[in-house]
C-alpha cells in the first residue's frame, strides 16, 4: 500500500472541496431547516480531509471513497445532534418530517404499543431492521453483522420498507399517531 505525501493529500482535498459542497447541499434537501448548511459543510470537509489522509493510492478512485467517506461524516453528525438520519417522508411536501421523527419520541408510556402499530404492515425482519435503525442507532453494517447480510443489503431491505410505511401511512396520521 502506498500512502500519499503531504503535498498529494494537501492536493485532494482542494481539489475535491466541490465534490464536498456538492454532497452537503444535496443532504440540505433533505434536512430540517434548524440545520444550516455551513453545519453541513463543515461536516463534510472533515469527511473530505479524513479520506485524504485515509486514502492509499493503489486503493482505486479518491472520488468514490472520498463520496462515501463524506456521506458518512455527515450522517455522523446528523446523530450526534440526536436525530438520526433525516429521511424525509414527503420531500417537498413538508421537508421537517422524518421516519427519524416517528420513532424518536413515541408516546412516553406505551413506545412498544407505538412502534407495532406503526410498523404492523412490515414482516419480522422488516420490524427489527426499522427499530436497529431507527430507535438503536446502529449503522447499515453493525445490523448487516447481526442479520448476516451486508450494509448494502440492509439499505435496500430498508429503502423497501420506508416504501411500505410511506405507502400504509400518510404524514398526517403518523404526526397523530406521534
Amino acid at each position: 500500500m502506498t500512502c500519499l505525501t503531504i503535498d498529494e493529500r494537501n492536493d485532494l482535498v482542494t481539489n475535491y472541496l466541490p465534490l464536498a459542497e456538492k454532497l452537503a447541499w444535496k443532504k440540505n434537501q433533505v434536512t430540517p431547516k434548524s440545520i444550516t448548511i455551513d453545519e453541513l459543510k463543515s461536516a463534510a470537509y472533515l469527511g473530505l480531509i479524513d479520506a485524504a489522509n485515509k486514502f492509499k493510492k493503489d486503493k482505486g478512485s479518491f472520488g468514490k471513497y472520498a463520496s462515501f467517506r463524506i456521506n458518512g461524516e455527515i450522517k455522523d453528525y446528523l446523530r450526534e445532534l440526536g436525530r438520526f438520519s433525516f429521511v424525509s417522508m414527503d420531500a417537498g411536501k413538508d421537508e421537517e418530517f422524518s421516519f427519524s421523527s416517528i420513532f424518536a419520541q413515541p408516546e412516553e408510556n406505551k413506545p412498544q404499543e407505538f412502534f407495532e402499530e406503526v410498523t404492523k404492515g412490515l414482516n419480522a425482519l422488516g420490524k427489527k431492521i426499522i427499530k436497529n435503525y431507527y430507535i438503536d442507532d446502529l449503522s447499515l453494517k453493525e445490523i448487516g453483522s447481526q442479520i448476516n447480510v451486508g450494509a448494502s443489503r440492509v439499505s435496500q431491505i430498508l429503502s423497501k420498507c420506508r416504501i411500505s410505511l410511506k405507502k400504509s401511512w400518510s404524514s398526517v396520521e403518523l404526526r397523530a399517531a406521534v
